[in-house]
């Protein structure tokens, strides 16, 4: 069982909201890029557009990420993230040490929560949260999105749920309330939901 356990690999398990993203031809590659580069963008301090430009392409050859998956990566959606009040607020965090980033969860709810069910039975809800601020002592919840979709409408509707999921998690992982919650679309900019 213990050679079992060494040879098995961590595959997260989707949750249906996250469908449509992945079934999109070639968004789950870019968006995976897209995150994988946030994962690692040093918010704490102000970076030149040709240090934006450059950075996927730093990580690729560090061997954090694939080059091809670093080539989706535009420096110029890097530049008008940070550049943007949302960003600002990202590095003011980062700088203090309270921006926390691709934070894993696992909460359980009871099942008439999740829709018409009349079940007080737990059902386990797994993510990741794309980031999290600290900010006079409420969270900012902050999810990144690559999808091309007509209207921040259609955003706002497809990851509603999600939204409402990661704030319960993060407020009962950390005891605090999270007192706003942004989609940061990367056509759109910063979506409060």
């Amino acid at each position: 069982m213990e050679e079992e356990e060494e040879e098995m690999v961590f595959l997260p398990t989707l949750p249906v909201f996250m469908e449509k993203e992945q079934e999109e031809k070639g968004g789950a590659t870019r968006g995976t890029a897209y995150h994988r580069v946030l994962q690692f963008l040093p918010f704490e301090r102000a970076m030149s557009r040709q240090e934006l430009n450059a950075f996927p392409a730093k990580l690729a050859a560090e061997g954090r990420m694939d080059a091809e998956a670093a080539a989706l990566v535009r420096g110029s959606d890097l530049a008008k993230l940070t550049a943007s009040s949302l960003g600002k607020r990202m590095q003011r965090a980062a700088a203090a040490g309270k921006l926390y980033r691709e934070k894993q969860f696992v909460i359980g709810i009871p099942a008439r929560e999740m829709g018409d069910w009349d079940s007080d039975e737990r059902i386990l809800i797994q993510g990741i949260i794309d980031a999290f601020f600290e900010e006079d002592g409420k969270l900012v919840l902050v999810d990144y999105k690559t999808d091309y979709v007509e209207n921040s409408d259609i955003l706002i509707r497809r990851y509603e749920a999600q939204v409402r999921y990661y704030t319960r998690a993060l407020e009962q992982i950390t005891g605090k309330r999270v007192a706003e919650r942004y989609l940061y679309s990367f056509r759109f900019g910063a979506i409060e939901v």
